[in-house]
């Protein structure tokens, strides 16, 4: 009797494995998906689109052996366009080079979902939205770039919880309001530019 409750015990947790491993593989491909749809979305890769299973192989995209994507690197592609809403449902990303795309438009709120980010280059476009409060969620972003676009509004205090910030330029914009006192929280910072602005105060 003991020996058949063991046994069914057993059988319990290799089906409870089943089960994690069968959620963990449909979690992954929604994730897949997810990152799919997005770099569909985009229009930047149309003449690769009928097969996104080798998105890994377009150009300007690097993915971990998981097939997850996390690096896109267009830069000085010139595709124009805007930045697509659905650009922060690949969670792995940890690079995006998107400088010199003729991109407009918003920076919209999911970006904050990349809790990964490291590097995060959109200079010289013409990107004319607020910068969102959201990218104080990005903890892990060590460099960010605005420089040359049409930014407006005010520098969001939520930047000070990027404590792994080494460089922020935000140069040549159309930003106003104080430069906010949590910039001094950012005690990583080797380089500040905040030039050709319509700031007050000094930096922190």
């Amino acid at each position: 009797m003991a020996s058949s409750f063991a046994h069914h015990i057993i059988l319990g947790e290799v089906w409870v494995n089943i089960l994690v491993s069968f959620a963990d593989t449909i979690a992954e491909q929604s994730s897949l998906e997810s990152e799919a749809k997005v770099v569909l979305e985009s229009g930047w890769w149309n003449d690769h689109s009928n097969d996104t299973s080798q998105r890994c192989k377009w150009p300007g995209i690097s993915c971990n052996p998981a097939g997850s994507i996390t690096k896109i690197d267009l830069s000085g592609s010139q595709d124009g366009g805007n930045i697509p809403p659905g650009i922060g449902d690949p969670y792995a990303l940890e690079c995006i080079g998107l400088s010199s795309c003729d991109l407009s438009g918003e920076l919209h709120p999911p970006l904050g979902n990349l809790t990964l980010l490291k590097f995060l280059d959109l200079s010289n476009n013409y990107i004319n939205d607020h910068i969102p409060s959201d990218l104080g969620h990005l903890t892990n972003l060590q460099t960010l770039y605005l420089v040359d676009n049409q930014t407006k509004g005010s520098i969001p205090s939520e930047i000070g919880l990027l404590s792994n910030l080494v460089i922020l330029d935000l140069d040549n914009n159309v930003l106003v309001g104080s430069i906010p006192s949590a910039l001094g929280q950012l005690t990583n910072m080797e380089t500040l530019s905040l030039d050709d602005n319509q700031l007050e105060g000094s930096i922190p």
